[in-house]
C-alpha cells in the first residue's frame, strides 16, 4: 500500500504546476485530488481530529468556532454519522447556551 501512495504522489506537483502554468483549470484540479483516494483519506483523519477536538472544548463562549458546523468533515459522513453528528453538535449548543444565559 505504501508503495501504491508513493508511485501516485507525483499527481500532485503535477497538477500544481499544470494549474500555475494556466493548462489546467483549478477546478478539474480540486477534482482530480478530490477523487485521489490517499487524498480523501487523509480529508477524513483530518476531520475526525477536528471534530474530535471540538467535543472535546468546553468553553467559555457559546459562540466559539468548534460549534460550527463542519462542511468539509460531513462531506465524507455516511447519513446515519450526519445524523450523530448534528445531534452532538445542537446538544453542545444547547448546553452552553443553557450555562450563559
Amino acid at each position: 500500500m505504501l508503495e501504491r501512495v508513493l508511485d501516485e504522489l507525483w499527481l500532485v506537483p503535477s497538477l500544481v504546476l499544470r494549474v500555475l502554468r494556466g493548462k489546467l483549470s483549478p477546478t478539474i484540479a480540486w477534482w482530480l485530488l478530490d477523487t485521489w483516494w490517499p487524498f480523501r483519506a487523509a480529508r477524513r483523519l483530518r476531520s475526525r481530529a477536528r471534530i474530535w477536538r471540538a467535543r472535546r472544548y468546553r468553553g467559555e463562549d457559546e459562540f466559539h468556532s468548534s460549534l460550527n458546523m463542519d462542511v468539509e468533515a460531513m462531506l465524507d459522513m455516511t447519513e446515519a454519522e450526519r445524523e450523530a453528528y448534528m445531534e452532538d453538535l445542537i446538544r453542545r449548543r444547547d448546553q452552553l447556551h443553557r450555562r450563559f444565559t
